[in-house]
């Protein structure tokens, strides 16, 4: 049924792709964290560590594999907001966001939704840096002096 009998032994495969992420081995980390979701059941819903499916989207960001990224970072933002843990939320919301920007820029598509979730993390945490930052460089990009 694909669960591991031993919690501990997917966390062997967690930490294996954090020391990959170390050496800058993305694939490697990308099939560690893989194989870790898989011994929690597969997919990425209930019983799948949220944190592991934004270690994942980063991996994957860093091979340029921005689509796949989205899906594991919006998986993980739904699983924390239902744990409640809304900073890790929005965490995970803004990494979503950044990869959908670069998902949409790349087909040539308005980056509209993107720059949206850009906003509302900025609403719901103003110090929020990194929202500012990529708000000010889309503005940027698009010669919005206003914004």
């Amino acid at each position: 049924e694909g669960l591991a009998k031993y919690p501990e032994y997917a966390d062997a495969f967690v930490q294996r792709g954090l020391t990959q992420e170390g050496l800058g081995d993305w694939t490697m980390a990308v099939q560690d964290y893989s194989k870790a979701v898989d011994l929690w059941g597969g997919g990425r819903g209930d019983g799948v560590n949220p944190y592991v499916l934004v270690f994942r989207g980063n991996a994957l960001s860093r091979l340029n594999q921005y689509q796949d990224a989205t899906e594991d970072y919006l998986a993980a933002a739904d699983l924390f907001a239902s744990l409640g843990n809304y900073d890790r939320e929005l965490d995970s919301r803004a990494n979503y966001a950044l990869a959908l920007y670069q998902v949409l820029d790349e087909a040539g598509e308005d980056k509209d939704k993107a720059v949206k979730i850009m906003k509302y993390i900025v609403r719901k945490n103003p110090g929020y840096s990194d929202m500012h930052v990529a708000l000010a460089a889309h503005a940027w990009s698009v010669k919005d002096i206003e914004t």
